[in-house]
């Protein structure tokens, strides 16, 4: 079986849903770049979006955009993974 995944990388949560809704119909999994995100709040993302979710946080030497603690990085991954 195959399987789409799309990735979704902006730079508020309101236009990640939005971008959510569209895609939702057509994806198994919607990726969420969090190192494109301004602000992070994982909660509303993952109870917003029904669609199964992978995290990504990708910093600058791997072509992301976060340029901050790598602590903080890994720390936001390991938040995704306790909600679920």
């Amino acid at each position: 079986m195959k399987r789409i995944c799309t990735s979704i990388g902006r730079k508020s949560v309101h236009d990640v849903l939005e971008q959510a809704k569209l895609v939702s119909s057509i994806s198994d999994v919607i990726e969420v770049r969090l190192d494109m995100l301004e602000e992070i709040e994982l909660i509303s993302l993952v109870e917003s979006i029904q669609t199964e979710l992978l995290f990504t946080n990708r910093p600058i030497w791997e072509g992301g955009q976060w340029s901050g603690d790598e602590e903080k990085r890994v720390g936001f991954l390991l938040e995704a993974m306790r909600l679920g």
